[in-house]
């Protein structure tokens, strides 16, 4: 018998869910839900077989879900794959699809305290009341889907985290005792945000946690007179036919910002960071012949 004929009664719709009822066009039934932004669509081993071929048949559901929750998103109205935080889940139980359906809504639950607490971070956080103000360069780079609100600089390289124990403990499940209330994250060439993972190692990357906002700023000032040097140390480029050639010449952060092809040559990057005045380097790539310090 046709998934069509049984679906309704072996799984029942859930609340606030429709039935869009799209057997003509559908292969599948499906039921949707959170204004489309979860479907749950059903699936036999005839219409497996229609779809998939002689693919071993392991998933009676899959859910698309959208996990953005921005009202006037500019995703909403799009095919939910279109949509941003996209994910496909395949599921072997009905009772897996229920648990899925009870996450979203925490997670739903979550946004809305999340806006309160980054409501109180923009009250709280920065007011000069409390000492505590934008630095220069700054800008609030609170997100929606983050844990914690946050601040970052402008180039993308310093970003300061604003944790609670509400979501110290809600969250990331530590104990109160191993909270800290600022997280500092830094690095003087290459951008931070969501890339922990990737610059772990990193010697030059610096991550911070305290309760004294007085060292966050700390570490922001040894940050900055990191971008200092690296922008008092000039440099001019030789022959080659690229138009590389042609530029006037650059700091050491300028050449650090310039484009994969150039952040792919370690040996030029190193040089740039240690070279002396007068010191060159030949021969290390096709886009140029020599690089020289001249101040």
């Amino acid at each position: 018998m046709s998934i069509w004929n049984t679906y309704s009664k072996d799984y029942p719709m859930p609340e606030g869910f429709e039935d869009p009822l799209n057997g003509g066009t559908d292969l599948c039934p499906s039921y949707f839900g959170f204004n489309d932004h979860m479907q749950i669509w059903f699936q036999d081993a005839e219409t497996h077989k229609e779809i998939f071929g002689e693919e071993e048949f392991i998933h009676p559901f899959h859910i698309d879900v959208s996990y953005c929750q921005i009202e006037d998103c500019e995703c909403v109205g799009r095919m939910i794959m279109d949509m941003h935080d996209y994910k496909r889940l395949d599921l072997k139980t009905w009772d897996e699809v229920l648990t899925e359906i009870d996450n979203y809504k925490t997670q739903l639950n979550t946004e809305k305290f999340n806006q309160q607490r980054y409501d109180n971070f923009r009250e709280n956080f920065l007011a000069s009341s409390n000492g505590i103000e934008m630095p220069e360069g700054f800008i609030n780079s609170a997100w929606h889907n983050d844990v914690f609100p946050s601040i970052a600089h402008e180039s993308g390289r310093v970003h300061i985290w604003f944790t609670d124990v509400d979501g110290w403990i809600g969250d990331f499940k530590q104990p109160p005792e191993d909270w800290k209330k600022y997280e500092f994250q830094g690095h003087p060439t290459k951008e931070v945000y969501a890339e922990e993972y990737a610059l772990a190692g990193d010697p030059n990357y610096v991550k911070f946690e305290t309760n004294d906002w007085n060292e966050i700023l700390e570490k922001i000032e040894a940050w900055k007179k990191t971008q200092t040097e690296l922008e008092q140390r000039i440099f001019r480029f030789h022959d080659g036919d690229n138009p590389l050639t042609t530029l006037k010449p650059m700091n050491a952060l300028e050449i650090l910002n310039l484009p994969d092809y150039v952040e792919d040559e370690q040996e030029l990057l190193e040089f740039v960071k240690t070279a002396k005045v007068g010191d060159s380097i030949a021969d290390i790539s096709d886009y140029y012949d020599s690089v020289t310090r001249i101040e």
